[in-house]
């Protein structure tokens, strides 16, 4: 091993020197090592190494010059060197400690000084807190000190131990840690801690022995896809894991941490972000925690603050009014609580402390977690603004003082706001110190100056390139306001920003970070050497002059850019709409070599299969079909393919556009493309498919016969719509394809299961596209339709009724019932076959005239003119025919029979029309048979007690048949007198009716019952004659 630089530090501690040397080593062919020594007071050198395994030269010059920087911070200063030292080892020997570094020496010393003089000292420092403080400062000459207060049975002391040995231990701790980890007396947090300790502390190969042995112990299926398996199909088992609720799987969530490789580690994020704090899971969360501020991992740690930000507790722990006291709900075996809102408001206070701590340190790390608590934060997160009024008593006035009290919408988050206006002018903690709230005269909404705000901006200055990264990644206004103001306070990075995360920041959609990025990139552009990736970061960005700018630099320098596929395919796929309408016009009357149109062809395609937005989609997709279309002619089919089963719908769209201008393709479509389209759940993209069908040759679909079937009665109506006029002009052109379809579609129809709305969309087509090609229809088939259950096959059977059915060949009966049919077109052909058979009607008029009953207004409104015109002559409509009409229980059916009874009335039936008719329980059927009353009642004490039931029907009606009631009792009046057995039948009637019927036809009874008495006095009558009651009067 041959030393090739050395750096001996020394410094001074009161009387104490503690010195600290530096070995680079070189080992072999680009094999070196960095090995230390430190010292205190004249005592052997404690020996470490920063390379557990050999590195390259390079690696091994910044672990060595990261090493003597980190302790001259510390207060080291440089001893001469010797002869084989660098020069820059002595160029540093004089330098001066700062009044930082000497104050930090000093904390350090007084933690050491605890820390060594242990547990036998009295002291009012605790020394777990110093031990704690330890790794806080990552003192490695701590080591050993720490290491000899293992195994003293205080677990509080140990838990801090493997803590910070985490930090700053090295391979030296990891027996103890593993002596420690594997202590079966041990409590488990003790236990685990030191397992997370000793992984930090071990070298690369026994990291990956103990991950190992870590994926072993996880669940068969978890263990199985941490070692082989995706990111996604991990996290789908871990949750499902972490659903199950067990508690011997809440164990799991910390394996997830020590193992923490790439397959693994986005499962446990995600988890961290959602988990809720309930018992036994909080007790995990919260170790998790502590170790990720061991590790200072800023991701987890970030997360947990937003967490511990945003989450409310779940009870709050009260004073005890007892003597007794109760255990804690949150502690012990079997918690039934967890995470009060004491726990949160202390968590919610020490992310802040750490992070005031590291930034104290001048430590490089309080921007790294910082960091990692913004990301968490965006514009959502805030609330509204408030305002709170508060009234103060002054005795000495003895009056009220109000005052108010402003808080912004990110004013209830601590660290957040710790660490974006600690030194703010405009924000200050309120009396809680858990809110801040806006110092006078500043209110929510007014002009934030310009001057930074943030706490520690020195650190900040140094971390030019974590505040990008912020910036790049945070959806946070705020955070934007504050990262711009570092940059701009820090002109000398970005002028030397890498490109890719100019590129980066020009993607925000925040304007001020925009405007300051807009600025950067009109700085560096070079229109000699323009940056095509610059440009289309320009153009796509969300700043209106950015774009502008781009455009214009774009038409300057587009020669330059004239082989450059990449870039052309870039703009014809960019975020924003001005660009890619830009980017068409421009290769419009820009033409390129046919190779670097292929070439962007084949880019923009594959951009396509990727895509998301459905907009960008759609542009680049008609770009393309617009400046591209000869060479899209020839795409190949495969391409096609990939692209309609994209899951975008104008993806799809656009991959059948491809096959419908395909120069070979789209005369014969494969199968499967044509499928896929016609299958899609979009219409626009059916549609497509439907027009690469109608686009077919002639001759083709004359002979797809089964294809334009199943499209004409295709499930989705728009394909139905779409395809209708393409077969309908072929029908047209082409009688005997018409015809087959026509009968293809009556086969169809008559087949059950269609989707719903194609057996009336079929036989739409039949009635209105091929009524000329049924004519040939057999009248079995005509049959077949009408007493089919479907209403559209019977409509279809109905319109052929007419048509291909031999009227002759039906009955009277058969036609009228035909009539009455639920389908209008069967009840259509039926009327005409009544007037084609006129004659057989009339010979068999008891039947035809049962159409005139019909439930159908258009059959009854057919009837009535039909039998007027038609059955007027005397003799045409039998008496039986006419009363059948009248006892219909329709109105207009009834009022039509009494004018064919009056039209067709002969005196020889007028008995047989009053027998009937007034048995009918109508008013209006009852005030015509009235008419007929004195003609052919005449005298006859028979037909008296005949219609004894239509007079009292008559008489005992309530406010109806005025007329009716009229002539009854004027006929019962004349009957009366004319014998006395007719006396007898009237007073029978009269007497039930006498004490019931109305006061207006009382006083009449009565009348026509007097005469009765008078005239016959045998007729027994319910009358008695009562005296007039003569009273006393004057």
């Amino acid at each position: 091993m041959k030393l090739v630089k050395q750096e001996r530090l020394q410094f001074p501690s009161g009387g104490t020197i503690q010195r600290y040397e530096i070995d680079l080593c070189e080992l072999g062919p680009d094999r070196f090592v960095v090995n230390f020594r430190y010292s205190r007071g004249g005592n052997l050198f404690n020996e470490g190494t920063k390379t557990p395994n050999p590195v390259t030269e390079s690696e091994a010059q910044r672990i060595f010059t990261g090493l003597i920087a980190s302790q001259r911070e510390k207060g080291y200063r440089s001893l001469e060197a010797p002869a084989e030292s660098s020069p820059e080892g002595s160029s540093n020997s004089g330098t001066i400690p700062s009044s930082e570094s000497l104050e930090s020496s000093k904390i350090e010393t007084a933690v050491l000084g605890r820390i060594r003089s242990g547990s036998s000292t009295k002291s009012g420092w605790k020394l777990s807190r110093a031990v704690w403080r330890c790794g806080e400062l990552n003192l490695h000459q701590s080591e050993r000190y720490l290491l000899a207060l293992l195994g003293t049975d205080d677990w509080m002391l140990d838990y801090c131990v493997a803590w910070a040995l985490g930090q700053c231990g090295s391979v030296a701790s990891a027996e103890e840690l593993r002596s420690l980890e594997s202590d079966e007396k041990a409590p488990g947090t003790v236990r685990r801690m030191a397992g997370f300790a000793l992984r930090e502390v071990v070298d690369e190969e026994q990291r990956r022995q103990l991950i190992d042995e870590c994926l072993g112990k996880l669940p068969n299926k978890l263990s199985e896809l941490a070692r082989s398996g995706s990111a996604v199909e991990f996290e789908g088992a871990f949750r499902e894991a972490l659903d199950q609720a067990q508690p011997d799987l809440s164990h799991v969530l910390e394996m997830v941490y020590f193992i923490d490789n790439e397959v693994v580690r986005p499962a446990l994020l995600n988890a961290l972000r959602t988990l809720k704090f309930e018992p036994n899971e909080f007790q995990r969360i919260r170790h998790i925690f502590k170790v990720a501020e061991m590790r200072r991992d800023p991701e987890v740690f970030g997360i947990m603050a937003f967490r511990f930000e945003t989450t409310f507790g779940n009870f709050r722990s009260g004073p005890q009014w007892h003597y007794r006291r109760f255990p804690k709900p949150s502690v012990g075996p079997k918690p039934d609580k967890a995470y009060s809102s004491q726990t949160r408001d202390y968590f919610r206070r020490r992310i802040w402390r750490v992070l005031r701590r590291f930034g104290e340190m001048g430590s490089p790390e309080y921007c790294r977690l910082a960091a990692g608590v913004l990301r968490q934060f965006d514009d959502s997160t805030g609330g509204q603004p408030q305002q709170v009024r508060r009234y103060q008593w002054d005795p000495r006035s003895r009056r009220s003082s109000v005052s108010v009290i402003h808080y912004d919408r990110f004013s209830r988050y601590v660290a957040f706001n710790r660490i974006l206006f600690g030194n703010s002018p405009r924000y200050a903690p309120d009396n809680s110190k858990m809110r801040f709230r806006c110092v006078e005269p500043y209110q929510p909404g007014a002009a934030e100056p310009p001057d930074r705000e943030e706490s520690f901006p020195e650190l900040w200055n140094n971390a030019p390139e974590i505040v990008v990264n912020l910036l790049i990644e945070s959806r946070c206004s705020l955070v934007h306001s504050f990262g711009v103001k570092v940059l701009q306070a820090n002109p000398e990075f970005p002028r030397e920003m890498p490109l890719p995360m100019l590129i980066s920041l020009l993607e925000v959609p925040y304007e001020i970070t925009l405007q300051f990025s807009f600025q950067v990139a009109r700085e560096r552009f070079d229109p000699q050497t323009p940056d095509g990736d610059l440009l289309l970061a320009l153009a796509g960005c969300e700043y209106g002059p950015a774009q502008e700018q781009a455009r214009q630099w774009i038409r300057e320098c587009r020669d330059a850019f004239a082989s450059n596929a990449a870039f052309w395919a870039g703009l014809i796929i960019s975020r924003q709409e001005a660009t890619r309408r830009f980017a068409r016009d421009i290769l419009r009357d820009y033409r390129l070599a046919t190779e670097t149109e292929k070439t962007v062809v084949a880019k923009t395609l594959a951009e396509l299969r990727e895509l998301s937005n459905g907009t960008i989609a759609k542009d680049a997709g008609e770009t393309l079909l617009i400046v591209f279309s000869e060479l899209l002619k020839t795409i190949g089919e495969d391409v096609i393919r990939d692209l309609v089963h994209h899951p975008l719908a104008e993806v799809q769209r656009f991959a059948g556009e491809l096959l419908a201008r395909h120069g070979t393709l789209a005369t014969h479509p494969p199968v499967d493309l044509l499928n896929a389209l016609l299958s899609s759940e979009h219409e626009s993209v059916r549609s497509v498919g439907v027009r690469v069908v109608t686009y077919l040759p002639e001759g083709v679909l004359l002979e797809s016969h089964d294809l334009l079937l199943a499209l004409s009665r295709h499930e989705r109506e728009d394909i139905r719509a779409l395809i209708r006029p393409r077969v309908k002009e072929l029908a047209l052109t082409h009688p005997d394809f018409g015809r087959e379809i026509a009968r293809r579609l009556i086969d169809a129809l008559l087949q059950a299961g269609a989707p719903e709305g194609v057996p009336t969309h079929t036989a739409r087509l039949l009635k209105e596209d091929f009524r000329e090609f049924l004519f040939d229809v057999s009248a079995d088939t005509v049959w077949t339709l009408l007493e089919s259950r479907s209403p559209p096959a019977q409509d279809v059977g109905g319109m052929l009724l007419a048509t291909n059915v031999e009227p002759a060949s039906l009955s009277v009966e058969a036609i009228v019932k035909l009539c009455h049919h639920k389908m209008a077109s069967v009840r259509e052909s039926a009327r005409s076959m009544c007037v084609l058979q006129l004659n057989r009607l009339k010979n068999e008029p008891e039947d035809a005239v049962l159409m005139v009953d019909s439930p159908w207004e258009d059959t009854r409104q057919f009837a009535f003119t039909f039998f007027r015109e038609h059955f007027s002559e005397e003799g045409a409509l039998s008496a039986a025919a006419l009363i059948a009409l009248c006892d219909s229980i329709r109105p207009d059916v009834q009022q039509f029979g009494r004018s064919m009874v009056t039209r067709l009335f002969e005196s020889d039936d007028a008995h047989v029309y009053l027998q009937n008719l007034s048995e009918h329980p109508a008013v209006t059927m009852q005030l015509f048979v009235s008419n007929f009353l004195d003609q052919h009642v005449d005298g006859s004490a028979e037909r008296l007690v005949d219609l004894s039931p239509y007079f009292i029907s008559v008489l005992s009606r309530v406010n109806q048949g005025r007329a009716a009631k009229q002539r009854t009792l004027a006929l019962l009046e004349r009957e009366s007198v004319k014998s006395e057995e007719a006396a007898r039948i009237v007073a029978d009637v009269l007497s039930r009716l006498s004490a019931t019927t109305s006061v207006q036809y009382k006083g009449k009874i009565v009348e026509i019952l007097a005469a009765i008495q008078e005239r016959y006095p045998h007729v027994g009558m319910p009358l008695e004659t009562v005296p007039l009651e003569i009273r006393d009067g004057v």
